[in-house]
């Protein structure tokens, strides 16, 4: 999926797990919302000594679940298991080639599970 941010950045979004919900990048597998370039995030990880760090910064590209990379760091992080980031939303995605559809088409297959669940 092909995505603009702010009317200015193109981005190439390859999982497709992840879709364009509300103008935010959204993804179906963790049913949270992601961060996109040039938004905040703080998030825990460990480092390659064991110990837990906290982070802060701005989104290089986009997250996807644990995966984050940010602007000016070479390297990826990976969020601590048992753990969630903080996002805080600066950027809109104002285009892209995702159907509307497909994330209400899952809103829809979301909403009758627990409805089934909910009537056992």
């Amino acid at each position: 999926m092909v995505i603009e941010i702010n009317k200015k950045l193109i981005l190439n979004v390859f999982e497709q797990c992840l879709v364009v919900k509300d103008g935010k990048l959204f993804n179906k597998n963790t049913n949270e919302y992601e961060a996109i370039e040039g938004d905040k995030v703080k998030f825990c990880f460990t480092n390659a000594f064991g110990v837990d760090c906290w982070v802060s910064g701005t989104v290089d590209g986009y997250t996807c679940n644990r995966r984050i990379k940010l602007r000016g760091i070479h390297d990826l992080y990976a969020i601590k298991h048992g753990t969630k980031k903080t996002i805080k939303h600066l950027s809109v995605i104002t285009d892209s080639d995702c159907e509307d559809d497909e994330a209400d088409a899952y809103e829809e297959m979301m909403k009758a599970e627990w409805e089934a669940a909910l009537s056992e």
